[in-house]
């Protein structure tokens, strides 16, 4: 019983070491991506050519 209780206890140790390392990784790309929206200057999405839809004909035609 002792190297299946190993075996168990080895496997088990992997699966927390994949979900600590996933959560981790999921906190850090998302301060990351807030840090990065926040240095970015402010962009207007109706101003720039390719969202009108004549340059979109334009460009398809």
């Amino acid at each position: 019983m002792g190297v299946q209780m190993n075996i168990w206890m080895t496997i088990l140790g992997f699966i927390s070491l994949s979900i600590v390392t996933s959560i981790v990784t999921h906190f850090w790309i998302r301060y990351h991506l807030k840090n990065k929206a926040a240095n970015l200057p402010p962009q207007s999405h109706i101003t720039r050519d390719h969202t009108t839809s004549e340059s979109h004909q334009n460009n398809h035609s």
